[in-house]
């Protein structure tokens, strides 16, 4: 399956379609099973936005899973060669979404100095596409803490979307949120 990203409407694969565009929009679908970061705040430029909070795209698969990837060093050096990234596996898998160090992550002064530099950059926003029965609610859990969060749904079955306003999670931490 394929969900346009700015509609996050559904395409049953394999995609044979003919679609009208014009200068104004561009054509840009994600794989259903994708969950994709950006980082939405304008900036005149990309080394401007290094502090920004990320928001999380899920898009769901047939399965009703996804799975990505968040990487993220100084894009200025070549500092990432001595391990000062930050690089997490995410998963949505029965309705818990996680974030894990990555395997390739590697202990060490130059990661444990990025690390103190990025503390404070967060996830700020979660959007789940594609699920199949609304959720209710979100629990947070991260540095030994728990907490409720708030979410938004809204659309009909197989078109549902729910919104997570500041999960206030650190893109540098192991968390998890369960949906219910």
């Amino acid at each position: 399956n394929w969900y346009d990203i700015h509609t996050h409407l559904l395409y049953a694969a394999p995609l044979k379609r003919q679609f009208v565009v014009d200068l104004e929009h561009t054509l840009v679908f994600a794989r259903g099973g994708s969950i994709i970061p950006t980082r939405e705040r304008q900036r005149r430029s990309s080394s401007l936005m290094k502090y920004d909070p990320f928001t999380l795209y899920i898009y769901m698969g047939r399965n009703g899973t996804a799975a990505g990837e968040l990487y993220v060093d100084d894009g200025e050096s070549f500092d990432y060669k001595d391990g000062a990234f930050i690089e997490r596996e995410l998963s949505f898998v029965d309705s818990r979404l996680t974030s894990r160090a990555s395997p390739q992550t590697e202990d060490g002064p130059a990661q444990a100095a990025f690390l103190e530099k990025m503390k404070n950059v967060r996830v700020e926003r979660l959007v789940i596409v594609g699920l199949r029965s609304p959720l209710g609610k979100a629990v947070v859990s991260e540095n030994d803490m728990t907490r409720e969060i708030e979410l938004e749904c809204h659309g009909s079955d197989f078109g549902r979307e729910c919104i997570v306003r500041d999960p206030a999670v650190r893109i540098s931490n192991d968390w998890d949120i369960v949906f219910s």
